[in-house]
């Protein structure tokens, strides 16, 4: 996964940071953070289901920083 940031999705929409911000809080009842994090994690769940692959890979994979982040 790439490094996702709200800045670059609000740049990528025109958007200022904060409306943008506002906007998805509103949409998903959470964080635009959050809601990324609910989603790296539902895709290394299913990965480490499916895979036999180290965590290490499947952290880096689903876009954390490191292992010691996931």
């Amino acid at each position: 996964m790439n490094n996702i940031t709200v800045d670059s999705i609000a740049k990528y929409l025109k958007l200022e940071r904060s409306y943008f911000s506002a906007l998805f809080k509103k949409e998903y009842g959470c964080s635009f953070t959050q809601y990324l994090t609910k989603i790296r994690l539902a895709n290394a769940r299913n990965m480490l289901r499916t895979f036999n692959d180290p965590v290490s890979i499947i952290a880096k994979e689903s876009g954390f920083k490191s292992p010691k982040h996931f």
